[in-house]
């Protein structure tokens, strides 16, 4: 089987995989409250704010951590924000693993010993 055929067949494992659907799920809650959905926007709006700033290469301050740190607590206070975040996370973890299962297959890993030392410079 050629790699793109490999691929979309991963892809249809993934989005079969329990990760995915209660990912789907969540997410699908949180659409139907908009309070929710406000919520969850607006924290995603302060991440990328702050993702953005970091890219350019501008300070992020303590201020800034402290304010993205409350909007976290706050959201995490709403069970289908809760429940959403976790199923992300769970999700991405999912991605990841596959991505490195790739990585490793292909010689193309890190070795994670020396991507810790060029962190230390």
């Amino acid at each position: 089987m050629k790699p793109i055929e490999l691929a979309k067949a991963l892809v249809q494992s993934v989005q079969d995989s329990e990760e995915s659907k209660a990912y789907r799920a969540a997410k699908t809650r949180v659409d139907e409250h908009a309070a929710a959905k406000v919520m969850l926007d607006d924290f995603r709006a302060k991440q990328r704010t702050l993702y953005e700033k970091h890219l350019r290469g501008e300070e992020i301050t303590e201020a800034d951590q402290n304010e993205l740190q409350k909007l976290m607590e706050i959201v995490s206070l709403n069970t289908y924000i809760r429940e959403f975040l976790a199923t992300e996370y769970a999700l991405g973890q999912l991605l990841m693993d596959i991505q490195k299962v790739v990585d490793e297959g292909i010689g193309m890993s890190l070795n994670q010993d020396n991507v810790e030392k060029e962190m230390e410079v």
